[in-house]
């Protein structure tokens, strides 16, 4: 359960249906922190000092309008810093030539459609150019092959099921990841196929060479992505902040 996108832009994100199923949490903004103490009191302080030398210093930033355009709302960072891609890597210029990813996401939490179109942008960099303000150098960037992506979007599953360790799906993930990583370190060729990385009856679900994505039900069962899962990508408002 990733989270790679902190301007909160995806449809996931603010779907009230996925509200009733998902216990993570909707933003506060920093400022709303409830409880009183000297550390708020010291954090708050040493925001609003880089608020005010971020406003002097006018740093030329890769960004949106919108990220001005409401007040901080991240503890992580300050707006101006929401589209470094070690804050938000799905607003990353690109993901290709990463080490192997296995991204699992639950099918019913917030941050299920930043996965899907993180997992794309790694497997397809040339074709998921996405938001464009944030690739658009893309030709300079040197990180251009596919990366080899594993997307698993489990069934039902909150933000972080794996937790509930007493449940049957949060076993078949946690097993799926030991496999994924025994394979991983295993494997020493860098352009070791999907099939040494996966097990074989599942190589039926590859989208390409470098992209396997498969729905995963409570028994462990796997199909195909629902036509749902990559209605995200049709989204224009990737990588706005919400007003």
């Amino acid at each position: 359960s990733p989270w790679v996108d902190l301007t909160q832009s995806m449809p996931s994100f603010w779907d009230a249906e996925i509200d009733k199923v998902d216990y993570f949490p909707k933003p506060l903004g920093f400022h709303k922190i409830v409880s009183s103490s000297h550390a708020k009191e010291e954090y708050i302080a040493n925001a609003e000092a880089l608020a005010d030398k971020i406003a002097q210093k006018k740093p030329k930033i890769v960004g949106h309008p919108s990220f001005i355009e409401v007040p901080r709302f991240q503890f992580y960072c300050a707006n101006e810093a929401l589209a470094i891609p070690y804050i938000s890597p799905m607003l990353a210029e690109s993901l290709g030539d990463l080490p192997p990813i296995l991204c699992q996401v639950g099918g019913h939490e917030k941050l299920h459609d930043e996965a899907i179109l993180f997992s794309l942008k790694a497997a397809s960099p040339r074709e998921y150019q996405l938001p464009s303000y944030a690739t658009k150098n893309f030709e300079n960037s040197p990180f251009k092959n596919p990366t080899k992506v594993i997307l698993e979007v489990y069934d039902d599953m909150p933000h972080a099921w794996h937790i509930f360790s007493f449940s049957k799906p949060s076993q078949i993930a946690l097993e799926r990841c030991c496999d994924f990583i025994k394979r991983i370190t295993f494997v020493r060729d860098n352009n070791a196929s999907m099939i040494d990385l996966l097990q074989e009856e599942i190589i039926s679900h590859s989208q390409s060479h470098s992209f396997v994505a498969m729905r995963i039900n409570k028994n462990g069962e796997t199909r195909d992505l629902d036509e749902t899962d990559r209605n995200c990508l049709k989204w224009d408002k990737i990588g706005v902040v919400p007003k």
